[in-house]
């Protein structure tokens, strides 16, 4: 509006290196062409093709609350976020929904990480692990125009988590990112569903990641670790095994003592190792700050 100009002149700055995080990241802005445009609107706001409706009345986070802290307008970050994830890449079915709001909640990270650190990324997503709801599968029914569930908003938060629980996994962060890049740029300007991402993360990635996508997206429950930990002589016993729905799950989990950190790769069934020069069993933390699981110890 006319009498914002000045206001939004300023405030829309943030654009700029906005844009150039996600191009780093995602491959170049998909609709030159069209040109980016924000658009004041009396709602919150919604992504559209080159053409972002923005409500949010130039504040920082969202209408000046939720992570608000963190210095920057959540409607144009997400929302633009979308212009990759959604209108460029779109899912054939509502029920894949999930594509375009993982993802671009996932960039919202991806733009923190780019203008802080990933440490500050990490921060900024578990800041929003608490709205994770556990209550139904990401992926819904297809075929029946599927709206979303009530009251549930999986598809945006855990799907982000699933999406960074998987760069962990990899171990390899110029991997993760080159996946990242040439998934966007593989598949701008198409209509996809669930089944393609997952081969094509397998594919570039070169592991089967299949049995990790589909316990975050076709089933309602977090991967749970059940471990028991015990002293033996100088060093930490420890037996562990994945509790999950999907068969073939064997996501590796990092552990840390102290400043240490080592992997094991838990599967389905029980496994038992031994980690040298860890002498205090209570010093042992499960890293549940860049995974989402759920863990259980059994002593």
């Amino acid at each position: 509006m006319d009498y914002n100009l000045d206001k939004a002149k300023k405030h829309f700055e943030q654009v700029k290196p906005m844009i150039a995080c996600y191009e780093q990241h995602f491959g170049p802005y998909p609709f030159y062409k069209d040109s980016y445009k924000l658009v004041e609107t009396p709602f919150f706001g919604m992504e559209h093709q080159s053409s972002i409706a923005y409500g949010n009345n130039y504040r920082k986070g969202y209408m000046g609350l939720d992570n608000s802290t963190l210095g920057f307008d959540y409607i144009i970050i997400h929302e633009s976020g979308h212009e990759w994830f959604g209108n460029s890449i779109t899912a054939d079915d509502p029920a894949d929904l999930w594509i375009h709001e993982s993802f671009t909640t996932y960039g919202e990270s991806v733009y923190v990480e780019c203008m802080q650190d990933y440490d500050a990324a990490i921060r900024y997503l578990n800041k929003q692990r608490w709205m994770i709801m556990n209550m139904h599968p990401i992926v819904g029914p297809k075929g029946i125009r599927f709206n979303g569930w009530d009251n549930d908003n999986d598809m945006y938060y855990k799907g982000a988590w699933m999406l960074q629980t998987i760069r962990m996994q990899m171990q390899d962060d110029d991997k993760w990112w080159k996946i990242l890049y040439d998934f966007s740029t593989t598949y701008s300007h198409s209509i996809i569903n669930t089944d393609t991402v997952i081969a094509f993360f397998c594919r570039e990635s070169g592991e089967n990641l299949k049995p990790v996508f589909r316990q975050y997206l076709y089933h309602k429950s977090l991967p749970e670790l059940m471990y028991t930990v015990k002293k033996k002589g100088k060093n930490i016993e420890m037996e562990y095994r994945w509790e999950c729905d999907e068969n073939g799950f064997n996501m590796p989990l990092r552990l840390k003592y102290n400043d240490e950190y080592v992997w094991i790769k838990p599967n389905t069934s029980w496994q038992k190792t031994i980690l040298k020069g860890w002498k205090n069993p209570d010093q042992l933390d499960i890293d549940i700050d860049h995974f989402l699981i759920n863990t259980t110890i059994l002593n």
